[in-house]
């Protein structure tokens, strides 16, 4: 089975890398192989590899920084998957990793519950590239959104507030 998995720099990608690899065939390009932003490289890259599956974990402005806006984050993260489920079918499924972001991060989510999505829009940038995501998705067939929330563990970004807390 051949797998795309985009993101596979980052912590998650990283981490389902290293996993996946023992089982099957896994097609990683990085942004300087294959510009996810850009629709007609994507329809080649689709074109030219036989690809069975799909794992979208590649996204903007997962780190937090001063320039974040929807233009650089949202808009981006949006088109990205856009591009990708234009390949998704019964025979080329597709799992995208979403963000407790989505159930809008201006609160507490540790209370917050499954049912609430939708209740409160995001306005941070990437809270609501994944909301809008996740509401396409809704409407699809063959994807499925794997919401995750607090991941931290091995590799990641020294600066990100639980690998401050919790050291080896």
């Amino acid at each position: 089975m051949n797998i795309l998995l985009t993101g596979s720099g980052g912590f998650i990608g990283q981490h389902l890398q290293k996993h996946l690899l023992k089982r099957y065939n896994l097609i990683t390009p990085r942004s300087k192989d294959l510009n996810l932003l850009d629709e007609s490289a994507v329809n080649n890259f689709f074109g030219k590899n036989k690809i069975d599956f799909i794992i979208h974990s590649a996204a903007y402005g997962v780190q937090k920084s001063l320039d974040a806006n929807h233009e650089n984050v949202a808009v981006p993260n949006i088109k990205m998957f856009e591009n990708l489920a234009k390949h998704v079918s019964k025979n080329c499924p597709m799992i995208v990793f979403g963000s407790g972001a989505e159930y809008d991060k201006s609160r507490p989510l540790i209370y917050v519950s499954e049912s609430e999505f939708g209740k409160r829009i995001p306005t941070d940038s990437y809270g609501y590239s994944k909301y809008v995501i996740s509401k396409k998705i809704e409407n699809m067939d063959y994807v499925v959104n794997l919401r995750i929330f607090g991941i931290y563990g091995y590799g990641e970004n020294s600066t990100r507030v639980t690998t401050c807390i919790i050291k080896d």
